[in-house]
């Protein structure tokens, strides 16, 4: 956006998924910017995703995510996985999509420790009980919450590092988990 600024644009966004954080990022950065112009949203074929907090109650929310963080009340993410990505945990679930990380006490309490003691959770990795729900990912990718390896996203700059080494660990593994 800080190419266009202080310019008269129409700017068409072609997105079918989006979510109202995206919108108001997208609008905010407009102004920002001081780009003047319109701006378009597909009309009919535009689906705006809900955040997990308005497809289910506060008390599903709470005893589920009590057991990835210390505090389920602000859990904001949208629940949404798709077959090119799963977005990193400001706007999912890779713990759980990704790393298949499951909702049970022994987890809980890795994860609270972790939290409590700043311990990062790369640390203490291998000691939580998983299964792999992604059929498109190996069961012993590298732990980043921040960019989830898997599935691995071609418009990123490691994509072809983690696809040719990905290829690689199939090609001896072969094994995967289907949604």
């Amino acid at each position: 956006m800080e190419l266009f600024k202080n310019k008269n644009f129409d700017i068409f966004i072609l997105i079918p998924f989006i979510s109202n954080t995206a919108i108001d990022l997208i609008k905010n950065a407009t102004n920002e910017y001081n780009i003047t112009g319109t701006l378009y949203f597909l009309d009919k074929s535009l689906y705006i995703m809900k955040p997990i907090y308005e497809l289910i109650s506060k008390e599903k929310i709470e005893s589920l995510f009590i057991y990835y963080t210390i505090n389920p009340k602000n859990v904001r993410e949208y629940p949404i996985y798709f077959d090119h990505k799963v977005a990193d945990n400001y706007s999912s679930f890779p713990l759980i999509y990704t790393y298949g990380i499951m909702p049970n006490e022994h987890n809980k309490n890795i994860i609270h420790e972790c939290k409590k003691n700043r311990i990062p959770i790369k640390k203490r990795f291998d000691e939580f009980e998983r299964i792999p729900l992604l059929k498109n990912c190996n069961h012993d990718i590298e732990f980043d919450i921040h960019t989830p390896a898997c599935p691995r996203q071609p418009y990123k700059p490691n994509f072809s590092k983690i696809s040719s080494s990905s290829s690689k660990s199939k090609k001896s593994k072969g094994r995967a988990t289907s949604i």
